[in-house]
């Protein structure tokens, strides 16, 4: 009878320990998930917040379940020497039932932690989309704001240049007799003619710039759209149930490159708007600096013009003086 009660012992034994490392085992498939279909991305760090968490949740059920597991074989192996066999399996269903509950506690709390990863990963992504739809629009604001102050910007250069030429041709006109300066004059006026074919050369650049702009920005909307769509269809992707591993990890990786390489192409398309706008900021400086060396020009040809004035002023008064003396002697 001796031999009864150790045989029963060491069955139990093994049965309590089987089920404690079964429980071990699917709590931590609760929390990270099935082997073909993991919770959480094989790339995200171990050192990250989540599974940190995941390891210090699991850590401690595992100590719960390997003290109820002690305390268990304990129970048993006193009444199995006392010959209470039937209480042992009454003893023995608890325990699973206990190490039940455990196991869904850890699939309860294991689905409300990937709940709230997926929901923080979904904001992260909702951020990015609206950072570059913020930075898109400021651009395209920006550079709208830009094209008006350019062509008005011109607008007034052309009347200021007209008004210029216009009144440098009036004074070339009742200056007649200032023939020395006619020909500096028509020298004036062919470089002004220079300089307003250099304002049309600008124009004309500048609507190249607009072309390239709209087409930069088109692209920019193409690519926003692309990326929306790739990440739509990963997201469903991973929801999908595919059997082949393989092939679905082939067509997992081939969105996620496809939407990298959407984001890669969106920071491209931003540099080459921020390049043109730094080459708008040049054209006007140009512009500028090409309008100041006209007035300089006209300022020196006007004080020319009121110099020989002067100059002609004192020779036809001192033609007249003389013209007196000479009839005054002849009286």
């Amino acid at each position: 009878m001796s031999s009864t009660p150790a045989h029963l012992v060491r069955s139990s034994n093994n049965t309590i320990t089987y089920a404690l490392y079964r429980t071990i085992f699917f709590v931590a498939k609760a929390f990270r998930g099935e082997h073909s279909q993991r919770f959480y991305p094989s790339d995200l760090r171990q050192d990250s917040e989540v599974l940190m968490d995941i390891r210090k949740r699991i850590s401690e059920l595992e100590d719960i379940v390997k003290a109820e597991g002690l305390k268990t074989k304990a129970k048993v192996e006193k009444m199995s020497n006392e010959g209470k066999a039937f209480e042992i399996d009454l003893v023995l269903f608890d325990f699973h039932y206990f190490l039940f509950g455990i196991v869904e506690k850890a699939r309860e709390e294991g689905m409300e932690m990937k709940k709230r990863f997926d929901e923080g990963m979904k904001a992260v992504e909702d951020r990015k989309e609206a950072e570059n739809s913020d930075k898109i629009e400021d651009l395209t604001l920006k550079m709208t704001k830009m094209k008006v102050e350019m062509e008005n910007k011109m607008q007034d250069m052309f009347q200021e240049l007209n008004k210029k030429i216009e009144k440098v041709q009036e004074e070339s006109k009742k200056e007649d007799e200032l023939y020395l300066y006619e020909e500096r004059i028509n020298e004036m006026e062919i470089e002004l003619a220079d300089k307003d074919e250099q304002l049309k050369e600008l124009k004309k650049e500048s609507e190249e710039w607009y072309k390239k702009e709209s087409e930069l920005i088109w692209r920019m909307e193409k690519k926003d759209e692309e990326k929306k769509r790739l990440s739509r269809n990963l997201q469903e992707f991973q929801a999908f149930h595919v059997k082949d591993e393989k092939k679905k990890r082939q067509i997992e990786k081939g969105l996620r490159d496809e939407l990298v390489n959407s984001e890669e192409e969106v920071k491209r398309v931003l540099a080459r708007m921020e390049v043109m706008e730094e080459c708008f900021e040049n054209i006007f400086r140009e512009m500028a600096e090409k309008q100041k060396e006209v007035e300089n020009e006209l300022v020196g040809v006007k004080k020319e013009l009121e110099e020989a004035k002067k100059e002609r002023s004192k020779e036809e008064e001192s033609g007249d003086s003389s013209f007196d003396q000479l009839e005054e002697h002849e009286d």
